[in-house]
């Protein structure tokens, strides 16, 4: 934690050494490591905190690679330690983990499901005393909104629970479940493929289920669409189809409004070589592809392959019709918009203006060849053409001056810094 000075690092570390409930030989084997644990890359305090705490020695080797691997891999290291407790203790991490990290106490006999009880033969006692033995070393009890609820201590935990759960065959119906479906979008595929969890047809409904139980950001959509394009099977995308095809027509829409980035359009093409892409769906890639063109003044869907492989004649005529009647001064609009938006180098505004100018070109061009552009508005077409390349001079003109001016001011500015450093040595008595 680069927040944290040197002096800090230490003095966490040595109140939670000093602290801690280790055993006096055990604080003494890890003295001479102290200080470089202290300035470790991926030191934090919530580690630290572990390290003094002895139900996190399980399995841990004090020398310099296993303490090194203690703080580099916090998911690997909580696999072990939750590989090594006894089942009831396993349950009830698991419990919480299905109730989204924010388990009810007291624990009630209705919060454990039939298949919950049938992986892990567990009773509500034997849960309620796992989660005593746990308090303030793996699990934390906490007041949130005059509720008090169960959750795991880190959110390192939750990964390392997820991914145990998801590699015992036998308890993957649980990780479904339970797990978030960002690590599920990660971790599993319909397909059999190394380092990948192979979900089983028995578990198609669940997983389904799962993944389309929230509403996406973005980015998230982005994520789905790519796991349906390369992760499942015709098989599993056939019985979605045959099941609720309603699920796959927000995978055949672009998450972003543009055309050069996004998997919607190639999964639609997928759909299309298995005899899934029906009417319907046909319909919401139409429209999203004419949202694009119009809104962003993009023709690629008159140069990309695999967007025209999805649209006819006739729906590009109708877009270039479209354009064609918002006229230049939309498209000069939306390139002023694009300027406002960038991060303000020159390749990115040279970048822009290419991108913008090949769209008007293929513009003119493809309405040329169809004869639904007059001579008129082909030299309107043109003329903004010549008012962006001077738009494009002016502002590079201004973009130098801004630069020019701020490298003048940072040549002369001042970047004496005070740096303290701690001569002695904090963890001396750490083991007394």
């Amino acid at each position: 934690m680069q927040d944290l000075s040197e002096s800090e690092r230490e003095q966490i570390l040595y109140n939670h050494i000093k602290s801690g409930d280790l055993a006096r030989e055990t604080k003494s084997k890890l003295k001479i490591y102290l200080h470089e644990i202290a300035h470790h890359e991926n030191f934090s305090p919530e580690l630290a905190r572990r390290l003094g705490n002895r139900m996190f020695h399980k399995g841990l080797a004090i020398n310099r690679g296993g303490l090194n691997n203690f703080f580099s891999g916090p998911i690997q290291f909580f696999e072990s330690v939750i590989n090594s407790l006894d089942k009831n203790k396993k349950a009830a991490l698991t419990l919480i983990l299905l109730h989204g990290n924010r388990l009810s106490s007291p624990v009630k006999e209705e919060y454990l499901n039939n298949y919950f009880i049938e992986a892990f033969a567990v009773s509500l006692p034997e849960i309620k005393n796992s989660l005593n033995a746990m308090r303030d070393s793996l699990v934390k009890l906490s007041i949130i909104s005059d509720r008090q609820l169960w959750s795991l201590f880190h959110p390192s935990m939750l990964d390392s629970l997820q991914l145990l759960l998801a590699k015992d065959p036998e308890m993957l119906e649980i990780f479904l479940r339970g797990a978030e479906s960002k690590t599920i979008l990660r971790e599993v595929s319909c397909l059999e493929k190394e380092h990948k969890i192979f979900v089983p047809q028995d578990l198609w409904n669940i997983l389904s289920v799962k993944l389309f139980e929230k509403e996406n950001n973005g980015f998230e959509q982005e994520v789905l669409i790519r796991f349906f394009l390369h992760e499942t099977s015709d098989s599993y995308l056939r019985w979605v189809y045959e099941k609720n095809h309603e699920y796959l027509n927000g995978l055949v829409e672009q998450p972003f409004t543009q055309f050069n980035f996004g998997s919607a359009y190639k999964f639609a093409i997928r759909l299309q070589n298995l005899g899934l892409f029906n009417e319907e769906l046909k319909r919401i890639v139409t429209k999203d592809i004419s949202r694009i063109a119009l809104s962003m003044c993009d023709l690629a869907f008159i140069t990309d392959e695999t967007i025209r492989k999805l649209i006819n004649e006739d729906d590009v005529q109708t877009i270039l019709l479209e354009l064609k009647e918002l006229g230049p001064s939309y498209f000069m609009e939306e390139f002023d918009m694009r300027l406002d938006n960038i991060t303000e180098t020159e390749d990115d505004i040279e970048e822009i203006a290419k991108e913008w100018v090949n769209s008007v070109e293929v513009f003119i061009k493809e309405t040329e060849n169809r004869s639904i552009l007059t001579e008129k508005e082909k030299e309107e077409f043109d003329n903004i053409l010549n008012d962006v390349s001077y738009k494009v001079r002016d502002y590079l003109m201004v973009l130098h001056s801004d630069q020019y001016e701020e490298d003048f001011e940072n040549e002369f500015m001042d970047y004496n810094e005070t740096k303290t450093s701690y001569t002695g040595n904090i963890f001396s008595d750490v083991d007394e």
